[in-house]
């Protein structure tokens, strides 16, 4: 077999990843911005596209050991999710524990659904949002759920079939956002907080993936290709916003507009993956943005939590605990955001990644993985 590129790390990546969980902090934070543009539902939807197609290229490196002899699905799938594990669970059901230990009551009635990474059910089936506090845990459980089924697509399908089992899940999940649209499927919030829903963006971050890992991308009409989709997926992106297209409700630009939002996102992840576009290095590159996507999970994980623990804390350090301008009220709890992230990457969770030695990847011998970066830090 061939060597074949594959995501490792790539430093742009985690640019992408802080330009996602920035949109995420503005949308939250800042009703002025929320109330324009879905600044935070663009960012969750890159960071789903972003998953699939990391994850496709680590499924695929084991697909081909597999391939080769030199590793079997058993101990590939389980050499997944352990480092899966390492990674997402010890901040996830650590910041829970916290809960309960201080009685927090968001935490203690919604914990059935939280220790089972099924929280999306239950706002789909409230039919909204119960509580500020955990709304943003549906796209942790829509992602967890993703892990769980997503190996066994990669490592079992056969191989020709592969990038037409993919390619289907975008027209699937189209269908399926419909179908709540009118109702078919229980209250419409179903066509964003369920994994159906959102199929069509994380699997074209792995038809990405695939189509890199199989050469298809180096092709002269390839890369013409790759333009025209990112051309048509930017102008399907840039209606639905014009539209408010995002919120829910009849019009069906808002059902199209997810894939669109795919496919412009799946080009961009390439070229980011890629690193020959000056700009894209310039911009996404800054290592205070590459810092910044490093801990983009925690300040994920904690964000809505400061919407109640932040005045609260501006008010002990400065007397105050509301600002008057929006502004300096966006900053002050998208800092505290930051250094909560920051102290949980640094203290608690790089011990927990510090595991995932303990779990490398087989020796080399099948598949030879060139980076295109000088690190080798593993970015998911």
């Amino acid at each position: 077999m061939t060597a074949k590129p594959t995501p490792g790390y790539f430093p742009l990546l985690d640019g992408l990843r802080a330009v996602a969980v920035a949109g995420v902090l503005l949308s939250h934070f800042s009703p002025t911005v929320a109330s324009q543009v879905d600044v935070g539902g663009l960012g969750v939807q890159l960071f789903f596209v972003l998953s699939g197609f990391l994850i496709t290229g680590l499924l695929l490196d084991a697909r081909g050991r597999i391939d080769e002899g030199t590793g079997s699905i058993r101990a590939e799938w389980k050499l997944f999710l352990v480092r899966r594990t390492l990674r997402i669970f010890p901040l996830y059901y650590g910041v829970l524990v916290l809960g309960f230990i201080f009685n927090v009551e968001h935490v203690r009635i919604a914990a059935p659904w939280l220790f089972t990474y099924s929280y999306n059910f239950r706002i789909w089936l409230a039919g909204g949002w119960p509580d500020r506090l955990l709304a943003h845990f549906w796209s942790l459980a829509v992602e967890e759920q993703f892990y769980l089924l997503w190996p066994w697509l990669v490592l079992c399908t056969p191989r020709r079939a592969l990038p037409w089992v993919m390619l289907g899940f975008l027209p699937v999940a189209l269908a399926f956002r419909f179908a709540c649209n009118l109702g078919e499927f229980g209250p419409p919030l179903g066509q964003v907080v369920l994994l159906p829903a959102c199929w069509d963006l994380l699997a074209a971050g792995g038809l990405m993936a695939l189509a890199r890992h199989r050469g298809w991308t180096a092709s002269p009409s390839a890369g013409k290709l790759l333009k025209i989709v990112f051309i048509v997926g930017l102008c399907g992106l840039a209606l639905g916003i014009w539209l408010h297209a995002d919120k829910i409700g009849p019009s069906p630009i808002g059902r199209l507009r997810y894939t669109f939002d795919a496919l412009c996102f799946a080009v961009l992840i390439h070229a980011c993956a890629n690193d020959r576009i000056p700009m894209l290095r310039w911009i996404l590159g800054c290592p205070v943005l590459v810092y910044l996507g490093r801990i983009s999970y925690g300040i994920y994980v904690f964000h809505n939590f400061m919407h109640y623990y932040g005045p609260g804390l501006s008010r002990r350090l400065i007397g105050i605990r509301y600002f008057s301008h929006e502004w300096e009220h966006v900053a002050w709890l998208s800092s505290c955001t930051l250094a909560a992230a920051a102290l949980s990457y640094h203290f608690y969770e790089r011990p927990w990644l510090n595991l995932k030695r303990r779990w490398s990847l087989p020796a080399p011998g099948a598949i030879a993985v060139p980076m295109p970066a000088p690190s080798r830090k593993v970015s998911t």
